[in-house]
C-alpha cells in the first residue's frame, strides 16, 4: 500500500512561498508586473550610466592633457617674468640709478637704465611698459603716465601692508587701470629691488620694478584651446581673478561671477605660481548623440511594458475579476446580514469558478434555512425574558413605599422622645437620616455629606454592639467638598463590622481616612478585626479585577457589597479608579476607594 507523506519545506525558500500564498491573486501579478518594469528600468540605467561613465572618463583624460600642457606654458611664461624681474633688479645700471641722489648724475643714468630697460622689453612678446619707482623718489618709466604711476604706487602701499619681502616677482595678478588714457585690463608683475653694491643701502629695499603685459602674452595656448575643443577654460590669479580665457569678456571677473550651470567643472592648481586652472564643460555638448538612444530606449521599454499590461488585463478578466467579485459578495454580506437570506452570487469565468459559485450558493441556502430558525428560537427566548421583566417590575410594584416607612420612622423618633427613650431617639433619627439620604434623586454628593451619613451609621452600630470598637476619623478638611457618587463608603464601613468586627472578642478599632496621594483621593476603611482567609481574598482581588462571576460573588462573604461598589466606582470614572482590598486573617482588613482627586473631579461628579 502506498503512503502518501507531505513534506514541508522550513527553510527561507519555504518561507517566502508561504508569505506569496497569503497575498491576493491581483495583487501578486501587480507585483510581478511592477517588478518586471523596475528591473527593466534598472537595467536601462545601469546601462547609460556605464556608457556615460566612459564617455566621461575619457573626456576627463583629454581634459587633462590639456590642462597640462596650458599648466607648462603657464609656467614657462612666469618663469620668463621672473628671470626677467631678476635681471632688472640685479642690473647695475638699474641699481645705480636708484640709490644715485645727485641729479645730475641721475639724469646721465637714466639714460643708460632706458637702454637696458629698452633691450629687455624685446626678450618678451607682450610687455607693454616697465616702470621704476625708487624709494628715495626717483622714478622710471618708459611710456610715462600718471595716473598709471598712481596706481602703481597704490599697489606699493599694499605690498607694504602686507609685508612682502624677496627679490623675485612678490605679485602677479590682473589689474583695471589706466594707460595711455585708456583705461583696460592688464597683468601687472611687481618685484621689490634690495641693494647690492656694498655702501648704505646694501640689502634695503631701493625701489620697486613694475612690468606690465597684455594678458593675451601669458595665455595664447588658452585662448587657442576654444578651436580644438568645446567649453571654457579659464586662468585665476591667486585673488581668484580671471587672467586669461577662452570665453570673450570673462577677463577681470572673478569666479564667483562665472554662471555655468548644467556645466563639468574641473579644477587643477599651479602651486609654483599660485593660480589656477578652471575648465567648464557642457554636459549637453558632452553627451549629445545619447538622447536619441535614450529616445529610442523609452520606446521600446514604453511598448513593452505595454505589451505586459496587456497580459495582465487578460489573466485579470478571467481569473482575478471573478475571485474579486466574490469577494465583494462577501464584504456585502458582512455589512448587510439579511443578504443571504435573497441574494444569490453569479460568477462568469473559467469551469472552476463556475463550480466555486454553485457550491457557495448551496452554502448560502443552508445558512439561510439556519438562521431563520434561530431567529424563530431567538424570538421565543425574547418574550419569555419579557415576562420574567414584567413580573419583577410588579414585584417591586407591590413594595413597601420608602416614604411611608420614613414616615414611619419618624414617628418612632416622635414616640421615643416622649417617653425618654434616648437611644430609640438616637437611632431612629439616625436610621431616618440615613434613609432619607439614599432615596434623595441627586446622585453625587460632596465628600462631607457621605461622611456624615457614615457617621450617622456607626452611631447607631455603637449603641448596637454597647460600644465593642472604637472609630478614629484621619480626615483632611481640605478634601471634604470634593464630590463623588453617594452610598460608596457606607456599605464598605458596614462590612468592616458585620465580617471583621463583630467575629472579634475584644475590643475592636474602626480607622477612616480621607486623604490625596498622586491627584487622587483616597478613602481608606480599615479594621483590625478577623481578616479574610487567604483563599477568599484571592478570589475576591479576582473579581475585582474584572473577572465577574455573580454567582460565586453572591457564595463569597462579604463580597456583594464590595463589588457593587467596585462597579459603580468604575462604571462612573473608569480606570484606574476603583476599589482595592488588603487583609490577613486574623490581623485586619483594609479597603481603599480610589476615586478623581482635586483636578479630575469635577470633571467626573456627573459621569455614569
Amino acid at each position: 500500500m502506498l503512503e502518501w507523506r507531505e513534506y514541508k519545506r522550513t527553510d527561507g525558500v519555504g518561507n517566502l512561498l508561504a508569505f506569496f500564498r497569503t497575498i491576493a491573486i491581483k495583487n501578486q501579478l501587480l507585483l510581478l508586473l511592477l517588478g518586471t518594469m523596475i528591473g527593466i528600468f534598472i537595467l536601462d540605467a545601469v546601462f547609460f550610466n556605464q556608457i556615460s561613465r566612459i564617455i566621461y572618463n575619457k573626456n576627463s583624460d583629454y581634459k587633462a592633457e590639456i590642462m597640462t600642457n596650458v599648466e607648462s606654458n603657464m609656467i614657462d611664461q612666469i618663469d620668463l617674468i621672473n628671470r626677467i624681474s631678476n635681471a632688472v633688479a640685479y642690473s647695475d645700471a638699474v641699481q645705480n640709478y636708484l640709490v644715485e641722489e645727485d641729479r645730475l648724475r641721475q639724469y646721465k643714468l637714466f639714460g643708460e637704465t632706458t637702454a637696458y630697460l629698452e633691450k629687455m622689453k624685446s626678450i618678451k612678446q607682450g610687455i607693454i611698459d616697465f616702470t621704476l619707482i625708487g624709494t628715495n623718489g626717483s622714478r622710471f618709466n618708459l611710456n610715462y603716465d600718471a595716473q598709471t604711476e598712481a596706481t602703481y604706487r597704490a599697489i606699493i602701499e599694499d605690498l607694504l601692508k602686507q609685508g612682502v619681502t624677496g627679490t623675485n616677482a612678490s605679485r602677479i595678478g590682473l589689474r583695471s587701470m589706466a594707460h595711455d588714457g585708456t583705461v583696460g585690463k592688464y597683468v601687472v608683475s611687481i618685484a621689490q629691488i634690495r641693494g647690492i653694491q656694498p655702501g648704505a643701502h646694501y640689502g634695503d629695499v631701493i625701489g620697486y620694478f613694475f612690468m606690465l603685459l597684455d594678458p593675451a602674452s601669458i595665455s595664447s595656448r588658452v585662448e587657442e584651446l576654444s578651436k580644438k575643443t568645446t567649453g571654457y577654460f579659464y586662468i585665476l590669479d591667486s585673488d581668484r581673478v580671471i587672467l586669461a580665457s577662452n570665453e570673450a569678456g570673462s577677463i577681470g571677473l572673478k569666479e564667483d561671477d562665472l554662471d555655468k550651470k548644467g556645466y563639468i567643472a574641473t579644477a587643477k592648481q599651479i602651486p609654483e605660481i599660485g593660480f589656477t586652472l578652471l575648465s567648464y564643460l557642457p554636459k549637453d555638448e558632452l553627451f549629445k548623440g545619447m538622447d536619441i538612444v535614450r529616445t529610442n530606449s523609452l520606446f521600446l521599454l514604453g511598448l513593452l511594458m505595454a505589451i505586459l499590461f496587456m497580459l495582465y488585463l487578460v489573466i485579470a478578466r478571467n481569473l482575478v475579476r471573478p475571485l474579486g467579485q466574490l469577494l465583494s459578495f462577501i464584504n456585502t454580506m458582512k455589512v448587510k446580514h439579511e443578504t443571504m437570506l435573497t441574494e444569490r452570487v453569479n460568477l462568469e469565468g473559467y469551469a472552476e469558478i463556475n463550480i466555486l459559485a454553485s457550491k457557495f450558493n448551496q452554502l448560502l441556502d443552508e445558512i439561510a434555512l439556519l438562521t431563520t430558525e434561530l431567529v424563530d428560537s431567538n424570538s421565543r427566548i425574547y418574550e419569555l425574558q419579557l415576562l420574567r421583566k414584567q413580573a419583577e417590575i410588579a414585584f417591586l410594584n407591590s413594595q413597601i413605599n420608602p416614604h411611608f416607612l420614613y414616615n414611619t420612622l419618624e414617628c418612632i423618633q416622635g414616640i421615643a422622645a416622649a417617653r425618654n427613650v434616648e437611644e430609640i431617639n438616637r437611632m431612629t433619627a439616625a436610621l431616618s437620616r440615613i434613609f432619607r439620604y439614599s432615596i434623595k434623586e441627586k446622585e453625587t454628593v460632596e465628600v462631607k455629606e457621605e461622611l456624615q451619613i457614615v457617621k450617622h451609621y456607626l452611631e447607631i452600630q455603637q449603641i448596637r454592639f454597647e460600644d465593642r470598637f472604637e472609630v478614629e476619623l484621619d480626615i483632611d478638611e481640605s478634601l471634604l467638598h470634593l464630590k463623588l457618587k453617594k452610598m460608596l463608603v457606607q456599605p464598605i464601613v458596614e462590612n468592616a463590622i458585620f465580617h471583621g468586627l463583630e467575629l472579634k472578642l475584644e475590643k475592636g478599632h474602626l480607622r477612616i481616612r480621607v486623604m490625596e496621594e498622586e491627584g487622587n483621593l483616597l478613602i481608606i476603611v480599615q479594621d483590625d478585626g478577623a481578616g479574610i482567609e487567604a483563599g477568599k481574598l484571592a478570589e475576591l482581588q479576582r473579581l475585582l479585577a474584572g473577572a465577574e462571576d455573580s454567582q460565586r460573588a453572591k457564595e463569597g462573604e462579604g463580597g456583594i457589597g464590595i463589588l457593587n461598589v467596585n462597579r459603580r466606582l468604575k462604571g462612573a470614572y473608569g480606570e484606574p479608579y476603583g476599589l482595592f482590598i488588603e487583609s490577613k486573617e486574623n490581623r485586619g482588613t483594609k479597603v481603599t476607594l480610589k476615586l478623581p482627586g482635586r483636578e479630575d473631579s469635577d470633571v467626573f461628579s456627573d459621569a455614569g
